[in-house]
């Protein structure tokens, strides 16, 4: 009993700091944001200034010069007032959206092609471009992370990429 009364007890403190000090309704709505599109103003201006970087092959893009475009995106548009915006990040991935999941699923178990990006339809001799690589990513620090993990944020990476893909194909077709 004295041990449940210290577990309630700890488990009041952590999530009164996770709420107060840290702010994580306020963090989980920034990467509500980001991740799922919510406030998507910023991510129409990132395309306007990033896609055509976006189509290089992804050896050739310069990564810090597609930081900078995200963030004067992100400044550019209503996305400014979130505190949090300079914890976003954007990252280069050496695999197709479809590729990371589906070597997450072999990891489980599940049968798959040892070459996925002929499993997924993929030519294996065209390169990958900046508009099949591209990813966000978030600072999380402790104790945040403990509700924000990276198992988790990496699920948010999964989900944006593919709203990426789709807001692409959209472009693409209008």
């Amino acid at each position: 009993q004295i041990i449940d009364q210290a577990y309630t007890i700890a488990s009041a403190k952590v999530l009164d700091l996770l709420i107060t000090e840290k702010n994580l309704m306020q963090r989980l709505m920034s990467v509500k944001h980001y991740f799922l599109l919510d406030q998507g103003d910023w991510f129409v201006h990132l395309l306007d200034t990033a896609y055509e970087e976006l189509s290089k092959d992804v050896k050739s893009i310069n990564l810090s010069r597609l930081e900078s475009m995200l963030s004067m995106s992100i400044h550019t548009s209503i996305a400014n007032g979130d505190e949090y915006r300079e914890d976003l990040t954007c990252q280069l991935m050496n695999c197709t959206a479809l590729d990371e999941v589906l070597h997450v699923i072999s990891i489980d178990g599940t049968e798959k092609s040892a070459k996925s990006r002929t499993a997924s339809g993929v030519d294996l001799s065209a390169p990958l471009t900046g508009l099949d690589t591209f990813a966000l990513s978030y600072k999380v620090e402790w104790p945040l992370n403990i509700v924000m993990s990276r198992k988790t944020l990496t699920k948010y990476r999964w989900l944006f990429r593919h709203l990426f893909s789709y807001k692409i194909a959209e472009r693409e077709l209008c």
